[in-house]
């Protein structure tokens, strides 16, 4: 997936640089898939953004939407492939390449104009199958802590998450995992799909422990490629008066995710 985390923010009227892909020369077609990422956790719906292919040293072409197609030439002006794209309701844009000859090993590269008046972040993802080339990509604060005064509830708390991946993102783990430091999982969504937000809501158990606190991580189960995407780190800090107002420990995710889903755009 590109970027490797997050996602490219451009401008209105903006251009992205030539992203090299990689294209296995014994597979055809080939397929790319690009999303645009709406504001407010939903699809922009608005202009579609212009993708551009290059090979080798040929031309920059301008993909077409289907059925319309255009042709891919290296630098010496032969026709390596045709490309068009198509569109689904998540403004996933599905870049299909059907190759003129196979054999051939390749440098292929994409390039992405936002042209809408809005600033989308885009993501995209390349393999020989759409199937293959569907990914989610979860974006959540990993960071979840509570302080707890020995006898009283704790409110639940609720962790949002986005999905600004080119496919859905299914959760698994099953309501009432425990999953450290006193956390469990009251509920989750069984599905977020592209552009889209939902929330997991975790409760706190009242029980005292030994010790001011705990601090653990919990990987989730679900179909987010990357680890530390879907990884919670849980602290819950323990006071037998009162607040707990020094002597907190700092709790920092090692490669956080740089999106927020809170108001995803």
């Amino acid at each position: 997936m590109f970027p490797d985390t997050g996602r490219l923010r451009l401008a209105s009227q903006a251009t992205g640089g030539l992203v090299p892909f990689l294209v296995d020369p014994t597979v055809t077609p080939w397929f790319l898939q690009v999303v645009a990422i709406g504001p407010n956790c939903a699809a922009l719906g608005g202009r579609a953004p212009d993708l551009e292919l290059k090979v080798d040293k040929g031309l920059i072409t301008s993909v077409p939407a289907a059925p319309e197609t255009a042709p891919v030439n290296d630098g010496a002006g032969h026709r390596v492939a045709t490309a068009s794209w198509t569109r689904d309701t998540d403004d996933v844009f599905t870049v299909e390449v059907d190759m003129a000859g196979l054999g051939v090993a390749r440098t292929w590269q994409l390039r992405v104009i936002n042209t809408d008046p809005e600033e989308p972040g885009f993501v995209w993802t390349s393999a020989g199958s759409v199937q293959d080339a569907t990914h989610p990509r979860l974006v959540m604060e990993p960071r979840v802590e509570v302080e707890v005064q020995v006898g009283f509830a704790v409110p639940d708390v609720t962790v949002p998450v986005a999905n600004i991946g080119t496919g859905p993102l299914i959760f698994t783990d099953p309501v009432k995992t425990d999953l450290g430091a006193g956390y469990s999982l009251k509920s989750r969504p069984d599905s977020v799909a592209p552009n889209s937000c939902d929330a997991l809501v975790l409760a706190v158990t009242k029980d005292s422990f030994h010790g001011p606190s705990l601090v653990e991580p919990f990987v989730l189960d679900c179909n987010e490629p990357v680890s530390v995407n879907k990884t919670l780190l849980l602290t819950r800090l323990q006071t037998p008066f009162g607040p707990l107002l020094t002597d907190r420990p700092a709790v920092r995710p090692t490669d956080r995710p740089t999106d927020r889903p809170t108001g995803e755009g």
